[in-house]
């Protein structure tokens, strides 16, 4: 119904992908999907930030931390505070940023 160019269609797709451990692809779509978000509701918009931290989550996964920082660092910057997103395994994939003096503000 909402198109496979929708946000919540990609961000469905994207963690049906992630469960499936394609995180490439799942990475892709995250990419898009802040894009999207991005071009549509501008980058204060909470949904914005909100795929900003997924973005943060993916490129952790494959290991590149600076960059999950940095995505974190830009959705704190802009108000991104929903610590409902912070469940047990997303906790999991951040932990390496934990013991990074920068991630302290940012995870807290």
């Amino acid at each position: 119904m909402l198109g496979t160019e929708h946000p919540t269609y990609l961000i469905s797709l994207g963690a049906v992908l992630s469960e499936m451990e394609r995180y490439e692809e799942a990475e892709l779509l995250a990419t898009e999907t802040l894009k999207l978000r991005w071009k549509i509701r501008g980058d204060e918009h909470p949904y914005t930030q909100q795929s900003r931290f997924m973005m943060a989550v993916m490129v952790a996964r494959r290991g590149a931390y600076d960059e999950a920082l940095n995505h974190l660092r830009i959705a704190v910057e802009h108000g991104f505070a929903h610590p409902y997103l912070l469940d047990e395994d997303t906790l999991e994939i951040l932990k390496p940023l934990q013991g990074r003096p920068e991630s302290r503000q940012i995870l807290s």
